[in-house]
């Protein structure tokens, strides 16, 4: 076998085997922290164990189980024999790590959580129970020592900005008279234009008439006031001569002792005619 041929054939073997390596990552993960307050942050930090740490965003909604974003992330975990819950090693660290008992106290892989406000929070619970709310963080801290290290990373998630609200124009005043009879630029309805001010404005023609009548009837009844209690502005008091042509018309005719004396003169006219007929009649007996 040539030089050219094993070039080949290693080659073929990495590319098979990059090949299978994209094809076993889960599509869902990405290799950045999430933003905008959504999906779950997945942290591995390795602390003293030297490996660096990983960050990965993955999706999903509500308050989510730690063991199920471990695993959509791509994070491989692996138990203790005597203990199912205790988590030995994280993606095959450490490699001397029995994972039959627990690990002590001074080596062993902590669980964190946090809502993605700047602080991480260390887990009451186990990997299987612990829930993270949406928008937070989990991660794996390697603990070489009795003092708890947590993750080097801040858990920070940005989140959305708050819409701003749309500022509404300002409304144009029309030009000219609106539907309402108000005059230009205004709301007011105009008083002068409206129906009932002009109904006020002009008045009917019996009111007019009837106005006019009560003026006249007025002055003819300062008239005749004036007339019978007092004299006049331009002269001196009337005689019984113009009391008596004042009375007569008011009364619409002649004066009340104008009618006495014509009744007077009427019966003595009829008296003399029967005393001379009466005579007459004797002289003819």
């Amino acid at each position: 076998m040539t030089w050219a041929t094993r070039l080949v054939g290693t080659l073929t073997a990495a590319l098979l085997s990059a090949a299978v390596g994209v094809v076993a990552v889960p599509g869902a993960a990405q290799a950045a922290a999430c933003t905008n307050g959504s999906g779950y942050t997945v942290v591995v930090d390795s602390q003293q164990l030297g490996s660096g740490s990983t960050t990965t965003c993955v999706g999903g909604s509500g308050r989510e189980r730690a063991a199920a974003l471990f695993d959509r992330a791509g994070v491989g975990m692996q138990y203790a024999s005597n203990d199912p819950g205790f988590v030995c090693r994280v993606n095959g660290a450490p490699a001397s790590a029995g994972c039959v008992e627990t690990s002590s106290a001074s080596a062993y892989w902590s669980l964190w959580w946090s809502a993605g406000d700047g602080t991480w929070t260390y887990a009451s619970s186990g990997v299987a129970s612990q829930r993270v709310p949406e928008g937070g963080w989990v991660a794996w801290s390697w603990q070489g020592q009795k003092t708890r290290n947590a993750p080097d990373v801040t858990p920070s998630t940005p989140r959305a900005a708050a819409p701003q609200p749309t500022k509404k124009p300002a409304a144009r005043p029309t030009s000219g008279t609106g539907s309402t009879g108000g005059t230009k630029g205004s709301g007011r309805a105009d008083p002068e234009s409206s129906p009932s001010a002009r109904a006020k404005a002009t008045p009917s023609p019996s009111t007019a008439a009837q106005k006019k009548a009560a003026k006249k009837a007025e002055a003819k009844a300062r008239t005749r006031a004036s007339a019978s209690t007092g004299p006049s502005a331009s002269g001196p008091a009337t005689s019984s001569e113009d009391a008596a042509r004042a009375s007569s018309e008011s009364d619409g005719g002649p004066g009340g002792l104008a009618w006495v004396a014509i009744v007077v003169l009427l019966l003595l006219g009829a008296s003399g005619g029967v005393v001379a007929w009466r005579r007459r009649t004797s002289a003819d007996l």
